[in-house]
């Protein structure tokens, strides 16, 4: 017998965690890519995939921190589905032959799970035997009846590699990259059956050769596997280019899909995203985002086919109104996370709905959507009290009157009578009920300060209200106790913010670790010095535009913030020099802002730069000092087109020749550069000083201390003579 050294070595990489194993997404045009039929015979066995996997929900937070309830990042194409009851993503094969405690294969069996119909081991598997250690000979002359899993420990024999429980060998064959998995299906059938199905779970795709050869494999009649029923994610945003109707038509084998990515696909019509998303019926996460001929009759299909998503995106697709949106509140209730960026066309009713029906909403994203009003936000703030994440910017319906105060909150309240689906044809609203394009009623929201009392959002870490410019004082202190665990608060051109509404902020405390607050104008250093005080852990902060801060700003944020990795004082003016020394303590920082500072010298940046080593990003466009030919070589070069989001509609302005001129940021390797070259000038700068004095000093005939207690004089005076 021939032993295999793989066979049961694969066993030693079961010691590393499991959750290094993202996707089995080999690459189609590599030689270790997908097996073909020629390089395998196998039995054709009955078996059922049910693929699930289990992942946490994800924080905008992003870093870890010991003192700080966290939560993990995401690391899947669009959704978490760890809270669906249960395990909802783990692949197992039931093979309905042997049972999993496989006995000692002898030579009226083959070895595990294909014994049928055979009285020999088969080729393959009498090829694959991995070496054990011998142990202690027993030497008693009683007799000893060992049992059939004892023999195996005592046997010298080779243990077959095939006869590994397949529970065990799919927790050792997801651990392999793709590249090592494709070779190790031809160990034996066994690992074969098992692990077949991982190698196609998530295909990857570099170019359009490579997915044509997967599809030519899907839809060869010749096929050992049932390949498309194996594949339960794609992701075509690398190839959105090369995407068309055609292509896409050739996916509809691939019925068990769970996640589905076409951002970017702009090329796809309605009929043939029709056709595939009613044949996945187990689709667990959806991204259309900007796919922009997705309109109402895709997103009917996408409610009748898809009763379980609980991830859905589709952002840019701006032919989307009421009428789709509507139909899939109603009819997909297990949605968890909803993004509707520049879906202008929605009003109140679609979030409404949303929020009525789909309880487990965790994140929702509402940029851009200009027709909302207060309404959508008060019943969110009723009925989705699982919420982590939400995003309102450019929403300027929005008025203060939507959030609560900060004397109303009620810890005892209760919303649950109100967020039954049930109850949803029912409002203590004096005003008619909002009707929906279908025609029936949908209940105006519960009134902010009617009973019941609102709970606290606990759960809510990530609140963007940029833009929503009648947000006053009152209603952020309402939003600080309402939800008192955010950690990243955006409340970027809110311009009628005062100090209040920072003392306000200054209350969340150790939770707070991103702020950003530009073109918020009123506020002084006052604020920002309680703010730096009481939130000790913030790891970036945005004071764009906050014209009426100086120096002593920036010297409370660098001594009261340990871990600062970015700053934003983009056009605060009364920035000079001094603050720019402050800064010189935080060695954490990794990008600063400074643009339009006008104050600041060359010799500032260079000591900036020198004392602190992470920096990789440094903005320093319309500094005057900066304007110099030399110290623009390594600057990035400004870009073709600015992107900017205004309150009622996306546009591309371009950037005029003074922008041009004046642009100048650094990045990765340039500030290296210019760091090189500074440390080089400025010690060319102290050698000419030094040049400078000691000529004097010649000149006069005076003494000059080199430094270093000799005293360097002119000839013929007393420095000069020798002792």
């Amino acid at each position: 017998m021939v032993s295999n050294g793989n066979s049961l070595g694969l066993a030693s990489t079961s010691a590393h965690t499991l959750e290094s194993q993202t996707s089995r997404s080999p690459s189609i045009a590599s030689s270790s890519g997908l097996i073909s039929d020629r390089d395998m015979v196998m039995h054709e066995g009955n078996y059922s995939l049910e693929s699930e996997e289990q992942e946490r929900d994800r924080d905008r937070g992003r870093e870890a921190d010991p003192d700080v309830e966290e939560e993990s990042a995401d690391d899947s194409d669009f959704l978490d589905d760890d809270q669906a009851g249960g395990n909802s993503s783990s692949l197992s094969l039931a093979i309905t032959s042997p049972a999993v405690a496989t006995p000692r294969p002898n030579s009226l069996s083959t070895p595990w799970p294909f014994n049928q119909g055979s009285h020999g081991p088969s080729p393959l598997s009498t090829m694959s035997y991995a070496p054990i250690s011998h142990p202690t000979v027993l030497t008693s002359s009683a007799p000893v009846t060992i049992s059939s899993e004892a023999a195996l420990l005592t046997t010298t024999a080779p243990i077959p590699a095939s006869s590994l429980p397949h529970e065990i060998l799919l927790h050792i064959l997801r651990l392999l990259p793709a590249a090592s998995l494709s070779p190790a299906l031809l160990v034996c059938k066994a690992w074969c059956q098992c692990g077949v199905e991982l190698l196609w779970h998530k295909p990857s795709f570099t170019s359009l050769p490579s997915l044509s050869g997967m599809l030519q494999v899907i839809h060869s009649l010749d096929q050992t596997f049932p390949y498309p029923t194996f594949i339960r994610r794609l992701n075509f945003s690398t190839l959105h280019e090369e995407m068309t109707d055609k292509v896409l038509r050739k996916l509809l084998p691939c019925v068990r899909l769970e996640r589905l990515t076409l951002a970017g696909c702009r090329t796809l019509g309605p009929e043939s995203l029709i056709a595939l998303l009613s044949n996945c019926t187990r689709l667990a996460a959806l991204d259309l985002s900007d796919v922009v001929e997705v309109n109402d009759a895709v997103c009917q299909a996408i409610a009748k086919s898809s009763p379980k998503l609980q991830g859905l995106n589709l952002s840019g697709c701006k032919e989307v109104t009421d009428l789709g949106m509507e139909t899939i509140a109603k009819r997909c209730k297990s949605l968890r996370r909803i993004k509707l960026r520049q879906v202008s066309l929605i009003s109140d009713s679609s979030v409404i709905l949303l929020s009525i029906n789909c309880p487990l909403l965790l994140e929702v994203d509402l940029i851009a959507c200009t027709r909302l009003t207060s309404l959508s936000l008060l019943q969110i703030f009723r009925t989705s009290p699982a919420l982590r994440e939400l995003s309102l910017q450019g929403c300027a319906e929005i008025t203060e009157d939507a959030f609560p105060s900060s004397s109303m909150i009620h810890s005892l309240g209760s919303t649950r009578e109100y967020n039954m689906p049930e109850d949803s044809d029912r409002s203590t609203s004096p005003l008619p009920p909002l009707v929906a394009m279908d025609g029936s009623h949908i209940p105006r929201p519960i009134p902010i300060d009617a009973s019941p009392r609102l709970k606290p959002f606990e759960h809510l870490r990530y609140l963007d209200l940029t833009s929503v410019a009648q947000l006053t004082d009152e209603a952020v202190a309402g939003i600080v106790k309402y939800m008192p665990r955010i950690r990243n608060l955006i409340l970027a051109k809110c311009g009628r913010l005062t100090d209040d509404a920072i003392h306000s902020i200054s209350l969340l405390g150790k939770h707070l670790h991103y702020l950003h607050l530009g073109h918020v104008s009123n506020i002084t250093d006052v604020a920002v010095t309680a703010l730096a005080r009481s939130c000790t852990r913030l790891r970036y902060i945005d004071l764009a535009c906050c014209t009426r801060l100086t120096d002593l700003s920036v010297f409370e944020l660098a001594t009261n913030l340990p871990r600062l990795k970015r700053i934003g004082l983009v056009r605060v003016a009364n920035i000079t020099d001094e603050g720019i020394q402050a800064l010189l303590q935080r060695t954490s920082l990794e990008r600063i802002h400074l643009s339009y500072c006008e104050n600041l010298s060359v010799l500032a940046i260079h000591h900036l730069l020198s004392c602190l080593p992470r920096l990789t990003h440094l903005s320093l466009t319309g500094v005057p000092s900066f304007r110099r030919a030399d110290l623009q070589t390594w600057c990035r070069m400004p870009p073709s087109v600015l992107t900017v989001l205004l309150v009622r509609f996306l546009h591309l302005q371009t950037f005029n020749s003074h922008q041009r001129t004046t642009f100048c940021v650094y990045s990765g390797k340039g500030v290296h550069e210019l760091r090189r070259f500074l440390r080089n000038m400025h010690a060319d700068m102290e050698l000419e000083a030094a040049a400078a004095v000691w000529n004097q000093g010649v000149t006069n005939g005076t003494h000059v201390n080199d430094g270093q207690g000799m005293n360097i004089g002119a000839p013929g005076n007393a420095g000069d003579t020798a002792s």
